[in-house]
């Protein structure tokens, strides 16, 4: 796991105590010091990408608003030119806009099983299989962690996804919360939600 906060900075750094519970499950933290682009940082809404990149080997990037649905340690060995990158298609936001600049005309594609965006379930229902979805990306405002469980103001076509996917993985945690310690770290996105944090 890759800590980009800055140990000296009291306001910044990760307390001893997350640490110290990373540290027990087995979790190796690197110290790694901001990596910003060429011709300059971020500005307004885009500085909260200052600490999204480091200096690793490898490494998968996923969004805060996916959820993992099958193992994807086979990205690790995509075998990759040096100096290219393994991507699902481009979409035009910050971070992805980052990395099609960097890496332009260095990029292997990945299927789209790895970065399932919601909607496609419906629109690309001739191509799309439940089974085969490793990552489920939760695109639109209609985060599942922000409306309650069956709310009537979501769109009938992502009730799986925001249903059994969600909901169901939700429940599966909050019985494993009670006798792990890694739940200290989590934080409740539901909660966070309604006061307006960015979707």
């Amino acid at each position: 796991m890759v800590n980009p906060l800055k140990k000296d900075d009291p306001a910044e750094s990760l307390p001893q105590e997350y640490r110290d519970i990373l540290t027990r499950m087995g979790i190796i933290l690197h110290e790694v010091d901001y990596l910003v682009p060429q011709g300059g940082g971020y500005t307004g809404a885009d500085a909260r990408f200052v600490d999204s990149w480091g200096k690793l080997r490898r490494l998968v990037l996923i969004d805060s608003d996916m959820l993992v649905r099958k193992n994807m340690d086979d990205l690790f060995d995509v075998p990759l030119e040096e100096g290219w990158i393994a991507a699902a298609h481009a979409y035009g936001f910050p971070d992805q806009d980052f990395l099609s600049s960097h890496f332009k005309n260095r990029v292997k594609f990945l299927g789209y099983e790895y970065n399932a965006l919601k909607p496609m379930r419906k629109c690309h229902s001739a191509i799309w299989r439940d089974e085969n979805i490793r990552n489920v990306h939760y695109i639109f405002k209609d985060k599942p962690w922000v409306l309650p469980e069956d709310t009537e103001k979501l769109d009938e076509q992502f009730h799986v996804i925001h249903g059994w996917w969600w909901w169901d993985e939700w429940k599966r945690l909050e019985a494993e919360k009670k006798e792990e310690q890694w739940w200290e770290l989590v934080v409740d996105l539901t909660s966070l939600g309604s006061k307006g944090m960015p979707s």
